[in-house]
């Protein structure tokens, strides 16, 4: 960890643009999984990245519980 939790320097770095794709789904037992590829295609490093599955209910975005 950084001294002082200072993370600064990786904020400043510059932005990178990563991919998601759904490589696969199957649905068991009422629930239904997906298998998720990440991509970077650009030169810079991606740090951080955080998918999050989100669907809406009612018009607004809820997250989906994972198990």
């Amino acid at each position: 960890m950084s001294p002082g939790h200072d993370f600064l320097a990786l904020r400043q770095m510059p932005s990178s643009r990563a991919q998601a794709k759904v490589v696969a789904s199957a649905k068991k037992d009422g629930y239904t999984s997906w298998t998720l590829q990440l991509s970077n295609n650009t030169s810079q490093l991606a740090f951080f990245l955080n998918p999050q599955c989100r669907k809406r209910r009612g018009g607004s975005p809820a997250e989906l519980l994972v198990r």
